[in-house]
């Protein structure tokens, strides 16, 4: 991923993760989902590394990134430099004013929202898009068993443990509840593609549509 460079001269720990995030999952294929155009708001941007990615895509999008980690969000500003069409935002969903939006983007950070806030949740990603604009959603499913299991334990490690990523629940879908949930919610045109092949982790691509 070009949007790694922009990571060069901060913290080690830093470069270690974005570097450890991009090796780990399929985030091109996430990022090859998104428009190449119009607004994107990338929910739990972490890093920055997805939002930058797309804004270094194409100078036509428009990119804004929030997350409730203040580090997280002052490395992701850091990153910015002087590129005009990418912002970063410590706020929570619910407090991004913005809607429209061409495209909506939530990556490996559903399973860190309490389950029972998941529709609600989801259902105010949906709102913040124009009609017809594309959600992406990039989960772990739950199989194969055995990858799941590990990833379940990495995850303990990074949000228990290590305490490098927010939340202290975790709860996991497999790919067809996760459609359902979609399309009980208002989504439309939702598709599922597995992208564990050469990965240790059962990751998912979902992508939908507003009505």
């Amino acid at each position: 991923m070009q949007a790694l460079s922009l990571y060069r001269n901060q913290s080690m720990g830093v470069r270690l993760h974005t570097a450890l995030r991009a090796w780990s999952a399929p985030l091109d294929a996430v990022v090859e989902a998104l428009p190449l155009e119009g607004t994107l708001l990338d929910v739990g941007c972490g890093h920055g590394l997805i939002a930058n990615e797309a804004a270094l895509r194409s100078p036509l999008a428009r990119v804004l990134g929030v997350d409730l980690s203040e580090g997280k969000i002052a490395s992701a500003r850091t990153s910015v430099g002087q590129r005009a069409n990418i912002e970063f935002r410590l706020a929570p969903l619910e407090s991004v004013p913005e809607s429209g939006f061409d495209a909506v983007s939530l990556i490996d950070v559903l399973y860190l929202v309490p389950e029972p806030s998941w529709t609600s949740f989801l259902r105010t990603c949906l709102e913040k898009l124009r009609p017809g604009g594309i959600f992406v959603l990039k989960e772990i499913g739950t199989r194969p068993w055995w990858k799941f299991e590990r990833l379940r334990l990495q995850e303990f490690m990074s949000t228990r443990v290590l305490r490098i990523t927010q939340g202290d629940t975790m709860h996991f879908e497999s790919g067809e509840e996760l459609k359902q949930r979609l399309t009980g919610i208002g989504f439309e045109e939702v598709s599922l593609r597995p992208l564990d092949a050469g990965y240790a982790s059962p990751h998912l691509l979902l992508t939908a549509r507003r009505p």
